[in-house]
């Protein structure tokens, strides 16, 4: 039980920081659109950045199914299948940027939101110290915030 409870809690740090990382990217990118050259660049820039952090995403997954107990196949099936997922939207992101960023926001959003949604569940499972919780609380508030902007 504590192995899947550190994985758990890893899957959703890492998942975390990529998404806060990469939302103050996108903050950062739009301040500094102010002609044509920097914003045509910082697109760019998001594409790739949004790309990278959907296969680091699946990455962790992955290495998250294999860290898990062979008892609980579920589990297991559900990080192979996310990092399927990820890495899929990764790579139609790099191959049709202009097709797939609408679908890239939406996605986004659904990610942030459930991520969000199950690290305030984390938290508030016994077992857990005080930072972890309120680590798990902070990334989880600004998950949960992510989609609403």
């Amino acid at each position: 039980m504590p192995i899947t409870r550190s994985v758990r809690t890893g899957v959703l740090t890492i998942h975390g920081v990529l998404a806060l990382g990469l939302g103050l990217a996108f903050f950062y990118l739009s301040a500094t659109m102010t002609n044509m050259f920097f914003e045509v660049f910082a697109v760019v820039v998001a594409i790739v950045l949004a790309a990278a952090a959907l296969i680091l995403a699946a990455i962790t997954d992955w290495f998250a199914a294999l860290g898990t107990d062979m008892k609980n196949v579920h589990r297991i099936m559900c990080y192979l299948l996310a990092g399927v997922a990820f890495t899929l939207a990764g790579v139609f992101l790099g191959y049709y940027p202009a097709v797939y960023m609408q679908w890239l926001l939406a996605f986004t959003a659904v990610h942030a939101l459930v991520f969000g949604i199950a690290s305030f569940v984390s938290a508030f499972n016994p077992g857990h110290d005080r930072h972890q919780r309120q680590a798990m609380g902070v990334l989880g508030t600004i998950s949960i915030l992510f989609p609403g902007q």
